[in-house]
């Protein structure tokens, strides 16, 4: 028996209370034999009650063929949760061995490796496959932790961020009773998340720990280089945070500039020195929202002063928009509230063309303006000021004339008894016509609304053939509807009661007039004789059947006659109030006459009663008596009175 056979007896001999001093104290080599499980790969320690997995993590097989996984500190501690949850070789309480603990397994007595090869097959015996992490920190720096070489066989420390092997350990009585150290670190268990502010500048980051433990973290822009644990650490305090394990902790971020990329660096570290790794979380400060797209501008009804402007939201960038600003050019502005994307602009002056831009703004500020939207054109309501010409005579023109209030010019139709050329309006006969005004309107006035005047048009004019030449006859008042109905030129009778008195001359013979639509107004009436006229030119009516003379003013040089009359009244030989005057008459001048002849109608009798014609004097027509004196005429007076002469 040799000398560690001999001391194993004895150690067991002291019973169970002595194996974990015997494994502490006594070299591997003297530990109890392990027992090897070749079914499931698994090696149980007599001595510690420890069960390991024959293999690194990584290999595989009865031999554990392969290389072993190469890991950093936290990845080793990983791959205990990954095989938990596999039920790695059918167990599920699988860890990563302490410092101790995986001391255990050094066997003093042999080297590269320094371990029982039957137990502990394919162990690499060089390079970094041959050191194994254990789960100890290293008390003075988080970021290192303690690792056994199976090469010679001893502990070391070195930063966590290294890559070696792993081999995990379950069950049995675990040397962390040795371990004075608190060697786990503060787990992550919830963020960072960062949550930018809405104005850009500030930012809250969200994080949740496993244990109570002090947070250190920095804010650098994107692209600075990423802070080691050791720079984390040594921040002061307006850079760390207390946490309380499981319960979420918010950190508030200022001086934060808008729409900057950056990250955001934490470690925690606990009570007993143990840190988690570094983690950096991205995250970017909003900036101001982007441009409007799509603007069009809706002008109103013409005449409104209002135009409805809208557009499409654009990205806000981080930060939600909260309104809108629409400024028109040359003048006009609205506003919108989100989510609304149109706002209306009024008071504008109309008959103008308009453009528009609209800016969003968000919590950090107004983004840049739009594109203009296309130029929209406000009509402007127009109206057009036309005054009724009223009746119009055949042959007397009319000038046109009509405003338009948008100072565009007005252009005209006619219809009816009357012809334009350009803006003058000609009569070609008695009737009625039309004249319609209108203005069409341009880009920046709509059309107004037509303005049309319909009018009688009388004849106040007639030409007639008579002996000699021709006659013209005009005449003036009796209402505007007054017209020539007819004019025909007659002769006198040569027998009868209607043959003119005895030496009167119609040297151009009678006019028969005959006028309508007229009122009871005075109608002055012009004849125009195509030669002047015989001395002592006076002017006959026939009135009933017998000749009277009628007040007439004559101009024998001109050729003129002008007389009055009026409808139901003087001149009028129907005598009705009716609108029409019958007057049928003419120019004649006396010859010698015989002393039969001259005799004169009955003193107030008959046909020539002084009331019913006013001034004027008849001769008898034959059958009537003498007046006083033997006088052979009538002459009244407007009285009604008459005197003999």
């Amino acid at each position: 028996m040799t000398s560690t056979t001999t001391l194993r007896t004895v150690l067991r001999a002291c019973g169970a209370s002595w194996s974990l001093a015997a494994a502490l104290l006594a070299p591997a080599a003297w530990a109890a034999p392990f027992t090897v499980d070749t079914v499931n790969g698994t090696v149980t320690d007599a001595a510690t009650g420890l069960m390991w997995d024959r293999c690194a993590w990584g290999q595989t097989g009865t031999s554990c063929s392969g290389s072993p996984a190469a890991s950093t500190w936290a990845q080793a501690l990983t791959a205990a949760q990954t095989a938990n949850t596999t039920a790695h070789k059918g167990y599920t309480d699988w860890r990563l061995p302490n410092k101790n603990e995986l001391e255990s397994l050094v066997k003093i007595d042999a080297v590269s490796p320094a371990i029982d090869i039957t137990a502990f097959p394919n162990t690499p015996a060089s390079g970094n496959p041959r050191i194994f992490w254990s789960s100890t920190n290293y008390a003075p720096d988080p970021a290192i932790a303690w690792f056994v070489y199976f090469d010679v066989g001893y502990a070391d420390a070195y930063v966590k961020s290294l890559t070696l092997s792993t081999r995990l350990v379950r069950s049995g009585q675990s040397f962390a009773f040795f371990d004075t150290l608190d060697t786990t670190a503060p787990i992550l268990t919830a963020g960072p998340t960062l949550t930018p502010g809405p104005d850009g500048t500030t930012a809250g980051a969200g994080v949740t720990v496993s244990e109570n433990a002090t947070g250190y973290w920095l804010v650098l822009p994107a692209a600075s280089p990423a802070p080691s644990a050791s720079d984390l650490l040594a921040l002061g305090p307006t850079q760390q945070v207390a946490l309380t394990g499981n319960v979420a902790a918010s950190i508030p971020l200022s001086g934060l500039t808008p729409g900057t990329a950056y990250r955001f660096h934490f470690i925690a570290r606990d009570g007993a020195g143990n840190a988690s790794g570094v983690s950096s979380t991205p995250f970017t400060t909003p900036s101001v929202p982007g441009a409007p797209t799509g603007v069009a501008a809706d002008p109103g009804a013409h005449g409104s002063g209002e135009v409805t402007v809208s557009w499409t939201a654009p990205a806000d960038n981080g930060s939600a928009i909260t309104g809108y600003s629409v400024a028109g050019a040359p003048s006009g502005t609205c506003t919108a509230v989100a989510p609304a994307t149109s706002c209306t602009v009024n008071g504008l002056p109309n008959a103008a063309s308009y453009t528009f831009t609209v800016t969003a703004t968000n919590g950090v500020g107004p983004g840049p303006v739009s594109s203009p939207a296309a130029g929209a054109t406000l009509q402007g309501a127009q109206t057009i000021t036309f005054a009724d010409p009223g009746a119009q005579a055949v042959g007397t023109p009319l000038e046109l004339a009509a405003t338009a209030s948008s100072g565009l010019a007005v252009s005209f139709a006619v219809s009816g008894d009357c012809s334009l050329g350009g803006s003058t309006l000609s009569f070609t006969s008695a009737g009625t016509c039309t004249v319609t005004a209108s203005q069409g309107g341009d880009a920046n006035w709509a059309a107004a609304t037509d303005v049309a005047h319909g009018f009688a048009v009388a004849l106040r004019s007639q030409t007639v053939a008579v002996p000699g030449g021709t006659a013209t006859a005009r005449f003036s008042g009796g209402g505007a509807a007054c017209t020539f109905e007819s004019l025909a030129p007659t002769t006198p009778a040569t027998s009868g009661p209607a043959q003119p008195p005895a030496g009167l001359v119609f040297t151009h013979g009678l006019l028969d007039f005959v006028l309508s639509g007229c009122d009871q107004s005075d109608v002055t009436m012009t004849v125009t004789y195509p030669q002047a006229l015989a001395q002592g030119t006076q002017y006959w009516k026939l009135h009933a059947g017998d000749w009277g003379q009628y007040p007439a003013q004559v101009d024998e040089a001109a050729g003129t006659v002008m007389f009055t009359l009026r409808d139901g009244g003087a001149g009028d030989d129907d005598g009705l109030e009716n609108g029409r005057i019958v007057d049928p008459s003419g120019a004649a001048h006396r010859v010698a006459a015989s002393a039969a002849a001259r005799r004169c109608p009955r003193w107030g009798r008959g046909p020539w009663r002084c009331s019913a014609w006013g001034w004027g004097c008849w001769a008898g027509a034959g059958g009537g008596e003498p007046g006083p004196g033997g006088s052979s005429a009538l002459c009244c007076h407007p009285t009604g009175l008459g005197l003999l002469l």
